[in-house]
């Protein structure tokens, strides 16, 4: 995912108030993303888990719902995960167009 790590001298933290570099900001931005990503991860799972509960003892098919939403959950949220990365696949292949013109 994370394809370099930022150089910086020691006891700073990369950010600079006037101008943060390009490659700061894509470092900070790729972070925010997969963060997103790690809670979407976790919050559709539960979802789909407290879903699938919730039915199950509305109509009395215990455990079937409840794993039928747990594996929904788990699928939805490796398929944000994939097009997370993705995404970030197709910036690397785009800067790198850029570099060869």
């Amino acid at each position: 995912m994370f394809t370099s790590v930022p150089n910086h001298p020691s006891g700073s933290t990369g950010v600079s108030a006037a101008d943060p570099s390009q490659s700061d900001r894509r470092w900070i931005r790729q972070l925010g993303t997969l963060s997103g990503v790690g809670l979407t991860l976790v919050i559709s799972t539960v979802l789909g888990l407290w879903g699938g509960y919730v039915l199950d003892r509305w109509l009395g098919s215990a455990p079937w719902l409840t794993l039928v939403g747990l594996l929904l959950g788990i699928v939805s949220g490796f398929v944000n995960l994939f097009r997370a990365a993705g995404m970030f696949g197709r910036e690397e292949g785009e800067a790198e167009r850029d570099r060869s013109k």
